[in-house]
């Protein structure tokens, strides 16, 4: 017969040499087979059956793949257990190499030339002149050659031991290699033995293989030969780097030989000058441009070499050991290291090049898992199932025992030769990798759950996924990872068991959010599993420093202060559990393109990619704090308070929670309940308005630090900032890990409160607290990168705001009770023409030809007495929302409680003005001197307190009112103004009969009767300082047209000029 491979390339035409080899496996194991056309129906060799469940067809070749054979056992059989009794492998399935690769193969010559130049010269590898040979044949013929060889020779060892250390000298663990000492020992494979060792007699790191964690050979050396700018020779093996060293060079290598580089053997090279020496065989060559292409652009150069002789596997004790020296290596050929990349793997029993590989069977891009055929019982997994039926057991694919990983159950099947039923060990399951036990706490700190993290593969960027323990029980992990898993409900506990077992055999505990240890030890999980953009880093350590560098260096330029506030603030708020500290929010506020959101970007690449940390309000309140509580210590990042849609009641419930801890507690379907675990730290927002400047409750004020824009000084400076931010971000959380300095950081904390001048307590002590904390951070920021300037400018902006805050404090009153009264003299002050005094109200309601005109409309209140003023019920609400008040309520019981609300109906005030009474909201204003002294109830105009009830709340006759109306009272008429409540002679209360026994007199300056009376007690109407007086009118020429109005009696004379005031009124609070 043509063979196959020279038909393909000569005349175009598809043989079927796949088919015809897997008709004649079929034929050999009496498995009936019936051709039909492309394809043929036969009976399954794995199960026992009289009718043909197997079907197989012939695929004719594509671009990208040869002719192959696709066959399915309609009985549900494992491919795999197919080929296996049929004594066939995956390369049995293909006719040959698919066209693609055939002209990649021509282009090269040759698979790959010991010794090449050109691709010209290279020769060409004949085609196998038994395509179709049986592999299981073959496989027997060389176990029999073997044996054969074998025969009489007897394995001596050599032992050579590798100790492998950290960069400081540490033992980490010893590789020995036993090697038979006969060079003509023709069994490669049990003529070597590797063991390692551990100084303390325990693997580190158990299941996990030595090359993924441990790091170069001869670490120590390779460390100061990058110092020192040497070259560094990396080999295939630890005895060839020994051989470089001795021969006056810096060699390294690590364990495991070929293919198990790892990001830490990079990273361990940045730097330095690489010599990677490649064995010279087709691994070798594979290995070396691997290695070559890791440290692209990571080392400061690299160069690919091997040894300058002849032989096949040559390394670099070959060529020392022949007497050339190191600088006579050869250099590879790019094109060589190119096709040994691209070079497919040769079947093991049949070494074609025509032949495609196995890997080449499954679907392009999709790597399932490995499978394997059964095995007899009398080899079993290592490590046993605890299954209510059936027998199962796992193995970890770690040499222990013949198993690839996978869980296996015992089941019986047909033997292929014999016929018979056996028992074997079946595959049933891929078993992931259990990396670490992360975990869960509740809002005690007490255990709750543990969280797995589990891989596929211990591979430098394997896909690894956070599970819970249901995403365990119900298979979901499986999905997570992209793996196949049975949906077979015993299949799936068996895999379960097998997982839980291996967390709590072999995997770390690790917890699953940061958190303080021991209150002197930071712990934060792998950043896989942290929240996005946490914890990640982007460049390599040096050029992070240098970026950070710049970027501290411009937050501590003039005008840029408020900038490394916010850095440093950032930063303090991981110290805020260990220091028991109060959480806060850092407010940036002001208007668009002023630096807020460069401020926050630059503040969260402390942690990871501000792209992912900084996130919006989009979230739900219990979301919110779910989000937080995954942070536990770290400071949260969240833009644009004003797309949340918080306001009032709901933006003060929001702060009061977050900062006291972010926990909530849920009752439980058996009764009982469990509080969530909580988070410790600082927020960060940006928003358009004020919040302190919204909310009464003086609790907002000691918990929200605003930052007012422009937070950097220009726009470039912003641009400069941010770009600094996504060059090099992740970097300070992890060097700050490394040296947390926990008491040298309570102790800049006390420094910067001294120098802040802080105070004991109240609401302005907080907030020093809080800035100091900032200022502390910021000095950390310093020490770390090795910047000046940086702390003082973040003193000088806590400075700055400290004062600040605390004049807008004082200005709107600490308290709510200081707000509203601050808000009724501002109303007062701004508005006199709305204050009369009480004796021009009552004229004004009782008319006649000599009754003032006053605007009703435009009444707000009137005046009792100089410290006392009487606001309308419905008009007090307009004052309070003039000042952003919101709800006047609390400052109107807290007031009535320390004796700056005169009451006599709960929180009203009733006031006889003449025939009728009206409800009043009456304040005792400060005065200049003295705010100390309690007004005398039932005095000028004052109402007495009534009797109270057994809560405490003062009763009085007139109708009850607890809560502010939102529309004016009933009694108002729009137009004449808030209308008194009218009452009949004989249903008048003491509060008239106090009201009309109020001794009055004619004033002394305009000649009308009044109540007030000066300090020497004269009769004299009570003015306004520099507003009104009854004998002047309005001083304001702004406001004198009202005069004929309000003061008739001066319509016919002119305005006399200014006299000395009498009375003085109080003063506004501080």
């Amino acid at each position: 017969m043509t063979s196959p491979t020279t038909q393909t390339s000569a005349q175009g035409s598809h043989d079927r040499v796949s088919l015809e080899r897997f008709l004649a496996a079929l034929e050999a194991h009496d498995c009936n087979p019936r051709p039909r056309g492309d394809g043929l129906d036969a009976l399954c060799p794995v199960h026992d059956v009289n009718s043909p469940s197997l079907s197989a067809d012939w695929k004719p070749p594509t671009h990208d793949k040869a002719g192959r054979v696709v066959f399915e056992c309609k009985g549900g059989c494992d491919r795999r257990a197919v080929i296996d009794a049929l004594g066939l492998s995956w390369a049995d399935l293909y006719d040959g190499l698919s066209p693609e690769a055939q002209a990649k193969s021509g282009a090269r010559g040759t698979s790959l030339p010991r010794r090449r130049t050109s691709p010209e010269a290279a020769p060409t590898s004949a085609p196998s002149r038994t395509p179709g040979k049986d592999v299981a044949k073959t496989r027997k013929t060389a176990q029999a050659r073997l044996k054969q060889a074998l025969a009489g020779h007897t394995h001596t060892y050599a032992e050579t031991t590798h100790t492998y250390t950290d960069a400081d000298g540490k033992v980490l663990a010893r590789v020995h290699r036993h090697k038979c000492t006969d060079a003509a020992c023709p069994d490669k494979k049990k003529g070597r033995r590797f063991a390692t060792s551990y100084p303390d007699g325990k693997n580190p790191h158990p299941g996990r293989k030595l090359g993924d964690w441990l790091g170069l050979y001869n670490l120590p050396l390779v460390a100061a030969a990058i110092k020192d700018g040497r070259t560094i020779h990396v080999t295939e093996g630890e005895g060839d780097a020994d051989a470089v060293t001795a021969a006056g060079g810096v060699g390294t290598s690590h364990s495991n030989g070929a293919g198990s580089w790892s990001s830490q053997h990079t990273e361990q090279l940045r730097g330095a000058h690489v010599v990677v020496v490649a064995d010279n065989d087709l691994p070798g060559y594979r290995h070396a441009a691997h290695v070559a292409d890791e440290l692209h652009g990571v080392a400061a150069s690299v160069r690919v070499v091997r040894a300058a002789v002849d032989l096949d596997g040559a390394d670099a004790t070959d060529h020392l050991q022949a007497g050339h020296p190191l600088d006579d290596f050869e250099d590879v050929d790019p094109l060589t290291l190119e096709g040994a990349l691209t070079e497919p793997a040769a079947p093991a029993a049949a070494p074609d090049p025509k032949k495609a590989p196995e890997k080449d069977a499954e679907p392009k891009g999709k790597k399932g898992p490995k499978r394997r055929g059964p095995k007899p019982a009398e080899i079993e997994p290592a490590n046993p199932i605890a299954m209510s039926t059936g027998q199962w057991r796992y193995s970890l694919g770690d040499g222990s025992d013949e198993f690839d990983r996978g869980v296996y159950r015992l089941t019986t099947i047909r033997d292929p030769e014999s016929g018979e039923r056996v028992e074997v060990w079946e595959f049933s399951s891929v078993l992931p990798y259990v990396l670490e036990q992360l975990v869960v706490r509740d809002g005690a700190a007490r255990r709750a759950r543990h969280d797995l993290r589990l891989t596929m593969s211990l591979d430098e960027g394997a896909e690894i996924a956070k599970c819970t323990p249901d995403q365990v029980k119900t298979g979901e992990w499986a999905q997570m990872l992209n793996v196949p898993l049975s949906a077979d409900d015993k299949v799936q506990k068996a895999v379960q068991t097998a997982i839980n077992e291996i967390a709590v055999t072999y995997a770390p505990e690790q917890e699953a959010v940061p958190r303080w240890v021991n209150d002197d030890t930071l712990v934060v999980p792998s950043g896989d599993v942290a929240p996005p953009g946490y914890f990640v880093e982007i460049l390599s350590e040096g050029r992070a420093r240098t970026n950070w560098q710049k970027l501290l260096t411009l937050a501590a330029e003039e005008g840029n202060e408020r900038l490394a506030l916010m850095i440093g603030a950032a930063l303090g708020g991981i110290y805020l559990s260990p220091l028991e500290r109060q959480g806060f929010w850092v407010l940036a506020v002001g208007g668009a393109r002023q630096g807020k959101t460069t401020g926050m970007d630059a503040a969260a690449a402390i942690f990871g990619n501000p792209k992912y940390v900084v996130t919006g309000w989009s979230v739900s309140p219990i979301g919110l704090l779910e989000s937080l509580a995954a942070l536990g210590i770290i400071t949260a990042f969240r833009d644009e308070l004003g797309a949340s849609g918080l306001t009032g009641p709901k933006l003060e419930q929001t702060i009061f929670t977050t900062t006291d801890g972010a926990k909530r507690t849920i009752g439980l379907r058996g009764g009982g309940s469990r509080t969530t675990a909580g988070w410790e730290s600082v927020l960060f927002a940006t928003g358009n308005v004020s919040v302190t400047g919204r909310i009464t409750n003086e609790g907002i004020a000691a918990r929200v630090v605003e930052i007012p824009t422009p937070i950097v000084k220009d726009g470039q400076t912003a641009k400069r900032v941010k770009q600094l931010s996504y060059r090099a971000y992740g970097w300070p959380l992890r060097w700050l890990l490394t040296d947390l300095r926990l008491n040298d950081f309570r102790a800049a904390v006390a420094q910067a409160e001294d120098e802040l001048g802080c105070g004991q307590d109240g609401v302005t002590s907080t907030l020093g607290e809080h800035l100091a904390l900032a200022v502390a951070g910021a000095g950390r920021l310093e020490e770390m990168l090795e910047v000046t300037g940086l702390r003082d400018a973040a003193l000088r902006a806590a400075q700055e705001r400290l004062g600040t805050l605390t004049m807008e404090l004082e200005e709107r009153g600490g308290t709510p009770a200081d707000r509203l009264l601050a808000a009724v003299v501002q109303a007062v002050s701004s508005r006199p023409g709305a204050f009369p005094d009480l004796d021009l109200y009552k004229r004004h309601l009782q008319g006649g030809e000599d009754a003032p005109m006053l605007a009703a409309r435009e009444l707000e209140g009137f005046f009792l007495t100089p410290q006392q003023v009487a606001v309308f019920t419905n008009q007090i609400k307009n004052i309070a929302t003039a000042a952003n008040i919101e709800d006047a309520l609390l400052g109107l019981r807290d007031l009535r409680d320390d004796g700056r609300l005169i009451a006599n109906n709960r929180l009203r005030n009733k006031v006889r003005t003449g025939r009728t009474t009206v409800d009043t909201y009456t304040f005792v204003l400060p005065t200049g001197d003295d705010t100390d002294e309690d007004p005398t109830p039932g005095t000028d105009g004052g109402g007495g307190e009534g009797p109270e009830d057994d809560s405490g709340t003062p009763q009085g006759d007139g109708p009850v009112q607890e809560t502010l109306a939102d529309e004016p009272d009933a009694s108002t008429d729009p137009q004449t103004g808030p209308a008194p409540t009218a009452h009949a002679e004989e249903e008048e209360t003491p509060m008239a009969v106090q009201m009309d026994d109020v001794p009055s007199g004619t004033c002394v300056r305009c000649g009308h009767n009044t109540t007030h009376q000066t300090a020497d007690g004269a009769w004299a109407h009570m003015e306004i300082p520099g507003v009104m007086r009854c004998d002047v009118g309005y001083l304001d020429p702004a406001m004198q047209h009202l005069n004929a109005q309000a003061f008739p009696h001066l319509a016919q004379q002119p305005a006399p000029p200014a006299m000395p005031s009498i009375p003085t009124q109080g003063a506004a609070p501080e």
